[in-house]
């Protein structure tokens, strides 16, 4: 939902298809452009329950008592 296209682009890209598969990299959309922060976070957070997977624990080493 974040970017516009169509399922069966996204289809061949994921099983390695896609007409320009061996040019296809990883990149963050946010850093593209095509998409706010906020956005992405939402998204993420709509697909973690469906994926099964839960989000990361961050531990800030401040809030260690010494």
């Amino acid at each position: 939902k974040l970017i516009g296209t169509t399922k069966p682009t996204i289809a061949s890209v994921r099983d390695k298809t896609h007409w320009n598969a061996t040019n296809i990299k990883p990149r963050n959309p946010v850093t593209l452009g095509l998409c706010s922060e906020a956005d992405l976070e939402k998204a993420v957070a709509l697909a973690r329950p469906r994926a099964g997977t839960v989000a990361p624990q961050y531990h800030d080493e401040s809030d260690h008592a010494e």
